[in-house]
């Protein structure tokens, strides 16, 4: 198990920098029904882990999740509990990696070879 730095002990966030408790998710009943069932799912996969120390690499031969999956999943466990297991939303969801005048310069070369439906 991954130990955290005495840096990040007891200021409230996790060895990646992200917080502990987030006002918005610190709760299983301020979560969706779904996310609360993925949770609860990701956690009966780790259970014979956590609790009978069957380890990981058998608990990922007997899953379809990767060991690398697995250990970040209990990291998160042991961070923040049943919360810490619901899948986080990307910080950059929804925005466009590529600058709008790339874009345009890469859309107007494709373009020239006609017939490509070039999205916006």
């Amino acid at each position: 198990m991954r130990r955290v730095p005495a840096l990040f002990r007891g200021a409230g966030v996790s060895a990646g920098g992200r917080p502990l408790a987030d006002p918005l998710t610190d709760s299983l009943t301020a979560l969706s029904d779904e996310d609360r069932a993925a949770a609860m799912e990701r956690f009966r996969v780790l259970q014979p882990h956590l609790e009978i120390n069957v380890p990981l690499t058998e608990v990922a031969d007997a899953s379809s999740h990767s060991l690398r999956t697995l250990r970040r999943w209990v990291s998160r466990y042991h961070e923040a509990g049943l919360v810490g297991l619901v899948r986080r939303q990307r910080s950059d969801a929804g925005r466009r990696k590529l600058a709008q005048t790339a874009r345009s310069r890469i859309y107007g070369h494709l373009g020239a070879y006609g017939g490509f439906w070039l999205p916006d």
